[in-house]
């Protein structure tokens, strides 16, 4: 529905002043068949927000309408593949060929692109195979509480300081 709203990219905007934050420190996810619904006021909506620097990606991509042609007009940063297609990819042989396809496709429309719900090591090392950008997904991590995820990321920090010591 806030998509459909004009006034969205100016209440982030105001929101950012508000929480001293940086545009571009925030990513924003849309649904594929979010975008759809109204695709004339998405893509200005969508525009302005690119503006405003924040980055964009079209969440469980594959899921919706699939309707390539909104690609080329809406400015979106990454393309994110749905976790029913990776949890199939030893089992469904379809499901990798289109993992390969979405890829290709982002590539070629410079996009990045993020594989959910990683969870066993044969997905990762398939999508690593394939030059997937970037994974997510259990076999990282469960989901964790805001205070869990900054004392295990101050622990990395410390861990790779510690080693760019040595």
């Amino acid at each position: 529905r806030l998509l459909n709203q004009p006034e969205l990219p100016r209440t982030l905007a105001h929101k950012l002043e508000v929480w001293f934050a940086a545009s571009g420190s925030i990513g924003l996810e849309i649904t594929e068949s979010a975008l759809i619904r109204d695709l004339e006021q998405t893509v200005e909506v969508l525009t302005e927000l690119k503006r405003l620097g924040f980055a964009l990606a079209i969440d469980d991509f594959g899921t919706g309408y699939s309707s390539l042609n909104y690609l080329r007009e809406i400015p979106v940063d990454r393309l994110k593949i749905d976790q029913s297609y990776v949890q199939n990819i030893k089992s469904n042989r379809g499901d990798d060929v289109i993992i390969q396809a979405i890829i290709a496709m982002a590539k070629s429309l410079n996009l990045d692109v993020l594989a959910e719900g990683v969870e066993t090591q044969d997905q990762l090392d398939f999508l690593r195979k394939q030059n997937c950008g970037e994974v997510q997904g259990f076999l990282f991590s469960k989901p964790i509480t805001a205070p869990e995820c900054e004392k295990l990321m101050r622990e990395y920090a410390l861990k790779k300081a510690s080693e760019d010591v040595k």
